[in-house]
């Protein structure tokens, strides 16, 4: 059976309390297992990453319906303003003609600023974008429960065959116990002569059959 990568030292640590249950040792249960693997596990939180990114993306996308205020300032100061020769009489009505005097306009100082509001009535490229990152978090979060499914029926096989693997041991230590008491039993009898030296080969030979079965399992 494939195991899940992650959670594979959990369920090592799972079968090895299962078949020592019988000591102080402490027995994980279902729930438990299933917590592990939703806490550890690098597909379920490589999931969780994908969900959050695509909801983000979907946000983004969502933003750009949101209207816009754009704010401008421009600042310029002049430190030598132009100037321009205007005849005298301008001033002085009295003045000869043929005499001019120097005029600066303008002031050192401009500032400008202009606000500016922008809001989107109908665009296919936003409207589009919001469509794709709303299938792609759907997707995510499809993703997402298949690989939980996935590693929920894993763990379910894990831990139930663990603990048909732990009733078999029993089994298995309790033939041994009940064969080795047979094989003691034989061996007295052998030696009053009332029972043959095959029949305490038989019994070896099953105990040594019992404990193969043991190792394999």
């Amino acid at each position: 059976m494939k195991l899940v990568s992650i959670h594979t030292p959990v369920l090592i640590l799972l079968l090895f309390l299962i078949r020592f249950e019988s000591t102080q040792a402490q027995v994980w249960s279902l729930q438990q297992c299933i917590d592990t693997a939703q806490v550890y596990n690098k597909n379920l939180a490589m999931g969780r990453n994908n969900i959050s990114i695509a909801k983000e993306k979907e946000k983004e996308a969502k933003a750009n319906l949101i209207p816009k205020i754009t704010a401008n300032a421009d600042y310029k100061y002049f430190s030598n303003l132009p100037y321009q020769l205007l005849p005298l009489s301008t001033f002085n009505p009295t003045a000869p003609e043929g005499q001019f005097k120097e005029a600066q306009f303008g002031v050192p100082h401009n500032i400008n600023a202009n606000l500016q509001l922008s809001m989107p009535i109908y665009s296919p490229q936003v409207y589009g974008a919001i469509q794709t990152t709303k299938i792609a978090s759907e997707l995510s979060d499809v993703q997402y429960q298949k690989t939980e499914e996935q590693i929920y029926f894993e763990i379910f096989n894990l831990y139930y065959n663990a603990q048909i693997l732990h009733h078999q041991l029993g089994f298995i230590d309790s033939n041994l116990v009940n064969t080795t008491r047979l094989l003691k039993n034989m061996q007295l009898l052998n030696e009053q002569l009332l029972a043959k030296g095959t029949d305490v080969s038989k019994v070896k030979i099953a105990i040594s059959t019992i404990e193969d079965t043991k190792r394999k399992t």
